[in-house]
This record gives structure tokens, sequence and C-alpha cells, in this order.
């Protein structure tokens, strides 16, 4: 999981980390 996770933030995936706390939120709640 974290080695896709660096993957898409390396790919510009997340600009900001607000960015990843809302998609780690998303991700816990499913």
């Amino acid at each position: 999981l974290y080695r896709k996770f660096y993957l898409k933030s390396k790919g510009g995936f997340f600009r900001s980390r607000r960015h990843i706390k809302l998609y780690l939120e998303e991700r816990t709640k499913k």
C-alpha cells in the first residue's frame, strides 16, 4: 500500500498534505 501511495504522490496525485489527509480519511471510511 505504501509503495502505491508513494508512487501516486510522486506522480503528482497529491499536491498538498490536505489532499493526503482527505484521501486517507475516505479510505479508512470505506
